[in-house]
């Protein structure tokens, strides 16, 4: 079950541009597949961005505003993971790329805490994956992004999406 009043969305880019205050400037070559390298007798792959956006939104119904993790001021800790596609469960072997926490209260993000019709933040983490091992190699590969709220134990798959990892030949 998906956590309400959050979401989440993931993508790979094969570069970013940041300006001198870390802001993206732009996110260049969106991709659904990666090359990996083989290396003697292990694949590795690399050279590519993950983008995690996080929109957590707020509510106006009074009712509900227990069940926004916003109004709740609480924190979201979030797992970006990628997992082989497999129709053997012993393959469908997965990797952690990242994991942070998401606090819009904090005295580096509560400026950005902004309201429409009910408060919003929007975040955005760029994870630069380098150098990592592969050991079924190529084939198709899922990024899954995990939260949880931190004052619970249970993660829960907020989105995913498909990654093909490819030979370089």
């Amino acid at each position: 079950m998906c956590m309400k009043y959050v979401n989440v969305t993931v993508d790979c880019y094969q570069s970013v541009i940041k300006l001198d205050n870390n802001s993206i400037l732009s996110l260049n070559g969106p991709c659904d597949a990666v090359k990996f390298k083989k290396i003697g007798d292990r694949s590795y792959i690399g050279g590519f961005f993950v983008v995690t956006h996080v929109n957590l939104l707020g509510t106006n119904k009074e009712e509900n505003k227990d069940k926004s993790l916003l109004e709740r001021k609480g924190k979201l800790e979030v797992t970006v993971r990628l997992t082989r596609c497999d129709k053997v469960e012993d393959r469908q072997i997965g990797f952690d790329l990242d994991k942070f926490v998401v606090d819009p209260y904090s005295d580096e993000n509560k400026n950005n805490i902004h309201k429409a019709c009910f408060p919003y933040f929007n975040y955005k983490r760029v994870t630069q994956v380098n150098n990592v091992e592969l050991p079924l190699g190529e084939g198709t590969y899922v990024i899954k992004v995990l939260v949880r709220d931190l004052s619970e134990e249970r993660q829960t798959i907020q989105a995913m999406t498909y990654l093909r990892i490819a030979s370089e030949d």
